[in-house]
């Protein structure tokens, strides 16, 4: 009997007739609690009422990009998975995995699924599940990767609401993140990790995550704060700098709200009162111009004695620059520094080459550099690593002009080869520089110590070339 009722049932949900369904399954699953048959296909009419409450949360968070359900969604979600997780249907098939994507982007607020995710972890999902979605602008986050992520933004959010175990996080993370095959979007689990390392008071395991996620996005606030955010309980001064560097990357007002809450009580608690006042005001003044209102922990610092909202925020820039000095040695560990020359840039517009010294140049992307893209010619300071491999350059930016050696400024007469590149005496013009009508004319060239190729040995090549008057 009920073999056959479980086809009636689907027959009756497909046939738009969830009352009846739901009804008659209730009865036989109840009736016959062992045949997954039975509870498998009674699992789709639960699915079929879930659907409409998740895409009515949906609607609304298009507009609000808020995901939380009311009360009466929460009630009748709750109500719809308790049925679901009396059904102990065995893993392997696609129910969970279902469950999983219709809930992506909110299980978070479903205590009975975050639990199901922990438990269940790796056995809910599918080879196909591990693989990524390829989207209209490229690699989106599988579903196994992207449910590791809501199980860690779970445990930040209410992990002791709900009872949940770290290690249990911890251990999906890590199975994610071997078994997943994202390329673009892993970097997203050690970030996870991090997080909930720094929250769980494991710094240094936190900051073995860190490293290299800020490595590869140095330019982000957000990374900066992360790693400021380790260091917060066991080194004061080092997290006020950290937090200092990150607010100097910070693109928009908006990206740089939590590192100023994070540094504001701690610039306070080492009695730069004033420097914590233009820390908070700064996030103040932006809650206004934005017109929300202010959220309670910032409302709370703004209560405290030290809070002074009279004080003068013009000096904040200043109080950044000087207060984030010495940040990249937790980065990169200690760095050398020279200053060098910008003396081409890519056809790509992706990079430039330095000259560094006599025969030393570099080329380096301006992903690395800090502020503006530099234009030929211009100054650099360059912090690098040398591990006896060469120079690794990891923080360039433009900065004053001073004297190099091996560059400076010549003057002769052109003389312009049959090859479509000249000489300036010993100096060498590329083809890029040449004008004809300046040949045999007084020239003014900037020029530095390059390595002749077909010579193997030093020699002079311009960079600019202007007629002398």
């Amino acid at each position: 009997m009920a073999v056959q009722t479980f086809k009636e049932i689907t027959r009756l949900r497909k046939s738009g007739q969830i009352e009846e369904a739901w009804n008659l399954g209730v009865t036989e699953v109840k009736a016959h609690p062992n045949d997954n048959y039975l509870k498998g296909s009674f699992f789709w009419v639960c699915y079929d009422y879930l659907k409409p409450i998740q895409e009515k949360i949906q609607a609304r968070a298009n507009t609000s990009s808020n995901y939380r359900p009311f009360d009466d969604e929460l009630e009748r979600i709750n109500f719809l998975l308790d049925w679901v997780i009396w059904l102990n249907l065995p893993y392997g098939g696609f129910e969970y995995p279902r469950l999983m994507f219709l809930f992506r982007k909110n299980l978070e607020f479903f205590p009975k699924l975050v639990h199901m995710l922990a438990e269940g972890q790796e056995n809910i999902f599918s080879d196909e599940d591990k693989q990524p979605f390829m989207g209209e602008h490229g690699e989106l986050s599988s579903l196994m990767l992207g449910s590791a992520r809501q199980l860690a933004k779970a445990w930040l959010d209410f992990g002791q609401e709900y009872s949940l175990d770290v290690d249990a996080v911890l251990r999906f993370l890590d199975i994610s993140r071997n078994q997943c095959n994202d390329k673009k979007n892993k970097i997203w689990l050690d970030y996870d990790e991090a997080k909930c390392l720094i929250r769980a008071g494991r710094y240094d395991a936190a900051r073995k995550f860190l490293i290299p996620v800020l490595k590869k996005k140095s330019r982000e606030s957000w990374a900066w704060g992360a790693l400021a955010a380790s260091y917060m309980r066991e080194d004061r001064d080092v997290a006020i700098k950290l937090f200092a560097e990150g607010i100097s990357h910070a693109r928009d007002e908006v990206f740089a709200l939590k590192l100023l809450k994070g540094i504001a009580p701690l610039l306070a608690s080492a009695g730069k009162t004033q420097e914590a006042s233009m820390c908070l005001q700064r996030a103040v003044v932006c809650y206004e111009k934005n017109g929300w209102r202010l959220k309670q922990d910032i409302q709370t610092l703004t209560e405290q004695p030290w809070y002074d909202a009279s004080c003068d925020t013009t000096k904040i820039k200043a109080f950044i620059n000087s207060a984030k000095q010495g940040a990249d040695q937790y980065l990169y560990g200690e760095l050398s520094e020279k200053v060098g020359m910008v003396v081409n840039l890519h056809q790509s517009g992706q990079g430039c080459h330095i000259y560094i010294k006599a025969g030393v140049v570099i080329s380096t992307p301006f992903a690395i550099f800090n502020g503006k893209k530099p234009k030929l010619v211009d100054y650099v300071s360059v912090k690098y690593t040398d591990d006896g491999q060469g120079m690794q350059p990891k923080i360039v930016e433009v900065t004053l002009p001073q004297d190099i050696p091996g560059v400076e400024h010549y003057e002769g007469d052109l003389r312009v080869a049959p090859g479509g590149f000249g000489f300036v005496d010993d100096t060498f013009i590329p083809p890029s520089l040449i004008k004809s009508e300046y040949a045999g004319l007084k020239v003014k060239v900037l020029r530095f110590q390059d390595i002749n190729k077909t010579k193997n040995k030093l020699g002079w090549k311009a960079v600019t070339m202007e007629l002398q008057n």
